[in-house]
């Protein structure tokens, strides 16, 4: 346990700073010395029950040190359950490898489920609750002088905020023993127990739950804490929001943490139904609309409805994949078969709302390579060339830059809703389908081109055979062009060939010094497959010689690519602009 061990030996806030990897006086100086008005920024954000939340964020400093703290006292947990050997937890809020998802999952197929909620639950944990616990904890037995600048760093106005980084792994800390204790009630009841920030949910299969964990209201359907529950809640330090306490039967929808879990934890129908509605009328319209809550000058929070962003509804159906993903995982690991075969209607619509974003209404220019170091090399190499390549890259400052291009992520969701894993058959389906896939939407379309980039080697022949057959063209296609225009905006640019080559990858525009690199005395294979013992591949290059050293390779090579990049870049957005300013003369 290094890093526990590390801050168990620490006795001051210098020692601390250095274990952190932060100055020890610029730690005093956020600690001591900043003003309090500067510290923080306050806002108010309305829950769904019509109160309000105040959100306290952290300045960028502060912020910075927050999330190195978070993250070192993450791993000290990790340190101290491999030692313990623990693999399973009783809190899912806020912890590595876990969400709502396993939360709900500990519940399904109950009789009974009860929710309880605790009110003001980070408000609860006070400055003296986390230094104390820092020192008295037998897991981390910190010197006093430590634990107190560690709480100074967590907490702000004598509570931890909800806005900081360090709040939800602290609040784990704290919670830890209310945890312990409710699920020996629990367990001592039959019943099921697991938390999720400030939500216990309690579950069993008995014909009721016992008198001690909720018994009935003055109303129906009205249900009140149990005396025994709420005791040990109030020892350990926190309340019962009475208001939310919840009791759900068999014969009607179950829910836990905003997930169905009559059957199967699965997201609600209803849920579904809205992403569903707001994607159609995005395709149709170029836009829509959603309700939310906000906050009016008298303090009220009122339903109103706003423009939707493309994001918040790529969120939404995130959301119900990641839940799918789940159950899909939970039925290969009981032995039963892959449960993804095709696609489902509501991971159709995923499908093509991720089309929608990524290659119709792109916000920039969209770069497809043949896989993920490919992206990595780009990246650099733009990042490098910035000054000369405007329409590519803005430099902002000389030590930041921003990218006006975006290039296509390979992740599991896109391969298994898009197809698109990299190498020529996923690419060359991509080509031939994609007048069809942007025919679907009736918004206008991106003024931003989509590139596919390609290896200008005997792998694309069949790319090439692709782009004559789908154009339709009676000209030859061999790579010789700079690039090719499929339609929709859509182009191929196969790596040019250099200095007479007859053919190019994109490793080519490295200098012989760089793919000479040798790590652990190991030489760079580019074609990437069978390495032998004392040859590394594409990852390893991409990673650890390109994106480590990128400050100092020359990537004036890439120079030829990226000119044909810009050249389309800035002819497609020219000819997108002199079409609006027709139409805007033809309407006159």
């Amino acid at each position: 346990m290094i890093k526990l061990k590390l801050l168990q030996s620490a006795k001051s806030l210098r020692d601390l700073s250095i274990i952190l990897g932060f100055q020890p006086k610029a730690v005093s100086f956020i600690v001591y010395k900043y003003s309090k008005d500067r510290l923080y920024t306050s806002f108010t954000i309305p829950k769904k029950s019509g109160s309000i939340r105040t959100i306290r964020a952290p300045c960028p400093e502060l912020k910075n040190l927050q999330s190195c703290v978070s993250k070192y006292l993450q791993d000290c947990i990790d340190e101290i359950n491999e030692s313990k050997k623990i693999t399973h937890t009783l809190s899912h809020g806020f912890k590595r490898g876990y969400s709502i998802v396993t939360n709900a999952s500990v519940h399904k197929k109950r009789r009974l489920v009860l929710n309880v909620d605790l009110e003001d639950f980070f408000g609860a944990i006070n400055f003296g609750r986390v230094r104390g616990f820092f020192i008295t904890n037998k897991n981390f037995s910190l010197q006093p002088s430590v634990a107190t600048v560690l709480a100074q760093i967590i907490c702000y106005e004598n509570s931890i905020p909800q806005g900081s980084p360090c709040s939800p792994v602290v609040s784990n800390l704290i919670g830890h023993l209310l945890d312990i204790k409710l699920a020996k009630i629990a367990s001592e009841m039959k019943c099921t127990y697991s938390r999720y920030a400030d939500d216990l949910t309690f579950s069993t299969n008995k014909q009721q739950f016992p008198l001690e964990l909720v018994s009935p209201g003055n109303s129906p359907h009205d249900w009140v804490v149990g005396e025994r529950l709420e005791r040990v809640i109030q020892k350990c330090g926190f309340q019962v929001n009475s208001r939310k306490t919840r009791l759900q039967y068999r014969d009607s929808r179950q829910d836990v943490t905003g997930l169905v879990v009559n059957e199967k934890v699965n997201v609600p129908a209803q849920y579904r139904r809205r992403a569903r509605a707001m994607a159609h009328r995005l395709f149709e319209s170029g836009s829509f609309q959603v309700e939310k809550l906000s906050i009016k000058d008298d303090g009220r929070a009122v339903s109103e409805t706003r423009a939707g962003s493309v994001e918040e509804l790529s969120g939404m159906f995130s959301h119900i994949a990641m839940v799918s993903q789940y159950n899909n995982d939970v039925a290969i690991r009981a032995g039963i078969k892959d449960l993804r075969g095709e696609l489902t209607s509501i991971e159709k619509v995923h499908r093509d709302l991720i089309f929608y974003k990524s290659f119709y209404a792109n916000p920039m220019p969209m770069i497809i390579c043949e896989g993920k170091t490919d992206n990595v090399y780009l990246r650099c190499a733009i990042r490098s060339l910035a000054k000369q390549y405007p329409s590519l890259v803005t430099v902002e400052a000389p030590d930041k830059v921003r990218l006006n291009i975006s290039l296509f992520k390979y992740s599991k969701l896109n391969s298994q809703l898009l197809g698109i894993n990299g190498g020529s058959p996923h690419l060359r389906t991509f080509i031939t389908d994609f007048s069809k896939a942007a025919a679907k939407y009736k918004s206008r379309r991106s003024p931003f081109p989509v590139i596919v980039l390609i290896d200008n080697d005997k792998g694309a022949r069949e790319i090439f055979s692709t782009i004559k057959a789908t154009t339709r063209t009676t000209e030859k296609i061999d790579g010789s062009m700079p690039y090719y225009h499929i339609a929709q905006g859509l182009y191929v640019v196969p790596t040019p060939k250099l200095n007479g080559a007859l053919e190019s990858k994109i490793e080519d525009f490295f200098p012989v010094a760089t793919l000479s690199e040798t790590l652990d005395g190991k030489k760079f294979k580019a074609e990437n497959e069978d390495l032998k013992a004392d040859e590394y591949g594409k990852h390893y290059f991409a990673e650890y010689v390109i994106k480590k050293k990128q400050g100092s390779i020359d990537f004036s090579g890439f120079k030829p690519l990226l000119d044909v990049i810009s050249t389309i870049v800035s002819q497609n957005i020219a000819l997108q602009m002199s079409a609006v300013v027709h139409q805007v003369v033809v309407k006159k």
